[in-house]
């Protein structure tokens, strides 16, 4: 269906709005990442584990931080401070009560895909085009606005 990007996700307050004391760059370089511990996904998660070959590729120093399990508490702990995260950027809550500052890292840009699997051979529900049309939409809204 679609390609999405990593995005660093602090808290409006987190290490790199207070150490530039601006605005977060829109795009941040894995080499520029604080050296500071994350929040992140259990290291079994197949998501976690690409994150971490592409620090390492980038030769990014990692520091333990705390490892969760879900997507959504990720967030929720780097909008409360507890500490940065890299997360895929469907996942980034938009609008003014985000509570997070965002960066689409670079140098490389990972992109991961997403994709619609359906049994082959079988007649697909009615609503599911529309469905998909509907998503990409509302995703290639989200994406101009991160």
């Amino acid at each position: 269906l679609f390609d999405f990007d990593l995005v660093y996700v602090e808290a409006r307050a987190g290490p790199l709005g207070t150490r530039s004391r601006a605005r977060m760059p829109k795009r941040l370089r894995w080499q520029d990442l604080p050296d500071v511990p994350f929040v992140e996904l259990h290291p079994a998660a197949d998501l976690q584990q690409q994150i971490d070959k592409c620090r390492a590729t980038c030769n990014v120093a990692r520091r333990d931080g705390i490892h969760l399990h879900r997507l959504e508490s990720v967030i929720g702990m780097a909008a409360a401070g507890v500490g940065p995260a890299i997360v895929p950027s469907f996942a980034v809550p938009l609008g003014q009560g985000a509570q997070l500052s965002v960066a689409t890292l670079t140098d490389p840009v990972l992109s991961l895909a997403f994709h619609l699997i359906t049994k082959r051979g079988r007649e697909q529900p009615t609503a599911l085009e529309a469905f998909s049309t509907t998503l990409l939409a509302v995703i290639d809204e989200r994406r101009e606005r991160i």
